[in-house]
C-alpha cells in the first residue's frame, strides 16, 4: 500500500488492522504504532486491544489503558 509508504495515518491503521485480523500480530503493531504517533484515534484503540491480549506484544493493563 503506497500511502502507508508515505506515512498516512488513515493507510497505516487500515494496513495494521489487515495484519492484525491475519494474526501477522508484529507488523501489526508496528503499523498501528506509527498510526497513533500521527494522531490517528482508531489506531489508539487497537493498540489498547493489542495490549489488552498480549498479542505480538507481552500483555500490558496500564498500556491498555492509555490507549484507550
Amino acid at each position: 500500500m503506497k500511502r502507508a509508504e508515505v506515512n498516512d495515518p488513515l493507510a497505516m491503521m487500515k494496513m495494521g488492522t489487515h495484519l492484525y485480523k491475519k494474526e501477522v500480530y508484529t507488523s501489526a503493531f508496528q503499523y498501528l504504532t506509527k498510526a497513533a504517533e500521527l494522531g490517528d484515534a482508531k489506531a489508539l484503540f487497537r493498540l489498547a486491544a493489542i495490549y489488552d491480549k498480549g498479542h505480538g506484544v507481552e500483555e500490558d493493563v496500564e498500556k491498555s489503558i492509555y490507549h484507550f
